[in-house]
């Protein structure tokens, strides 16, 4: 029991010293509330972050033949970037697709049945002619010829489907030698090159969704209670080395999410996350230092900077307002 116990505490020491240490490596600028007769809003510091980072992994054991990416890569949707060698795999395709064609069980599965219901028939003439010409027992095989000659021709189109089922896999697993982007991105990192074993489900890049990014800061407990997910924010970035033409820029965004419980090393403030709308130009990077203004009045937002994504404002007489957060 004594073991256990230091092997807890430990543990959440260590915990609690990895937990400051990413807190403390987070810029953490204090939150700036502005209040006047025309506006309220909160302006707190915080980081550019990736909403959707994938490790894109192979789908089947094999050797890398190809890879066309490297690090910094844009990658398309559904746009296949490395490749393994499937040349056994493509053999087992063609094999399969030969068995898929072949209707040779059927035809002569078809042309059993042809003759035993042909024979069958004779008999049944001869027996109408005169019963004593032909006996109950070949009268019986005769049945069971046709019942036989059926089950050859039904045996053979099972076959036949069998066949089309396991061409399908065999071309499923041709497709699945190529791996292909889940989504448009940027390579973050590669992990494999030509002529290296790939596991199955074993990362082989890294890859991030550029033109969707959000911001992730903390928020002082004192002013929780008047933020809302939903809200409208705009967002500018900070950069320390010299001035940049993207520090004059906004992009606007709205709250997505707010933290239930505040932070366990500060105990004074809650995490919150706001997606930005208008990155299309892919300028603001993940990692990147940034404010975020929250409008608290919803009353004082301003103007959509750019090529915003919100949806389109809501025409009033001749007036146009700006969206409302939803609430």
């Amino acid at each position: 029991m004594r073991l256990v116990t230091k092997s807890t505490a430990l543990s959440a020491v260590l915990l609690a010293t990895l937990a400051a240490g990413t807190l403390a490596q987070t810029p953490r600028r204090k939150a700036v509330p502005k209040r006047s007769a025309d506006s309220d809003t909160l302006v707190i510091g915080g980081t550019i972050a990736w909403i959707n980072k994938s490790e894109v992994a192979a789908l089947r054991p094999g050797v890398l033949e190809s890879i066309e990416v490297n690090d910094g890569t844009p990658v398309a949707k559904g746009r296949p970037f490395a490749h393994m060698h499937s040349e056994t795999i493509e053999l087992t395709r063609d094999k399969a697709k030969f068995a898929a064609k072949n209707v040779g069980a059927v035809m002569k599965g078809q042309a059993q049945l042809k003759l035993a219901i042909a024979e069958r028939a004779r008999q049944e003439r001869v027996m109408r002619a005169n019963r004593s010409y032909v006996s109950d027992s070949e009268i019986q095989k005769a049945d069971a010829e046709v019942s036989v000659a059926e089950a050859m021709v039904k045996d053979a189109e099972e076959q036949k489907a069998l066949a089309a089922a396991e061409l399908k896999m065999a071309d499923q697993a041709v497709k699945e030698h190529d791996m292909v982007a889940p989504f448009d991105g940027v390579v973050i990192k590669r992990y494999k090159h030509p002529g290296e074993s790939v596991q199955a489900n074993e990362p082989v890049i890294q890859l991030g969704q550029n033109d969707r990014v959000r911001f992730f800061g903390f928020i002082p407990l004192s002013e929780r209670d008047r933020v809302r997910e939903g809200m409208i924010v705009d967002v500018k970035p900070t950069i320390n080395d010299g001035e940049l033409a993207l520090e004059n820029k906004r992009f606007r965004g709205k709250i997505v999410s707010l933290g239930s419980e505040v932070q366990a090393v500060l105990k004074t403030e809650v995490v919150v996350y706001a997606e930005i709308y208008n990155n299309k130009a892919k300028q603001l990077y993940p990692g990147l230092n940034a404010d975020m203004i929250i409008y608290i009045d919803e009353n004082s937002i301003p103007a959509a900077p750019g090529d915003s994504l919100l949806p389109k404002a809501e025409t009033v007489g001749d007036s146009k307002t700006e969206p409302r957060p939803t609430r």
